[in-house]
């Protein structure tokens, strides 16, 4: 199995270490906003489809492959909303 497969597996069962995730299982963190931008707090679904700045790559990369999608706001949403022109 691929590196790609594994982490989409873990991406659909969240089960990647968020800050959410390091606070849910007692880590102690400096701070829970989000790493890139640091407005909104740092949970699967803003790490990877929520922040300005992912969202700014998702966007660049369905241009460049030429595919149309809707803003997904979770994994489930945006696995299968994606469509191609």
């Amino acid at each position: 199995m691929s590196s790609v497969h594994v982490t989409a597996w873990r991406v659909l069962e969240n089960n990647i270490t968020t800050k959410d995730n390091l606070i849910r299982h007692g880590v102690a963190v400096e701070s829970n906003l989000c790493c890139f931008y640091g407005v909104q707090e740092e949970n699967l679904n803003n790490l990877f489809f929520g922040c300005i700045i992912t969202s700014l790559v998702w966007n660049l990369s369905y241009v460049w492959l030429g595919m149309l999608s809707v803003d997904p706001i979770n994994s489930y949403s945006h696995v299968f909303a994606v469509q191609f022109v």
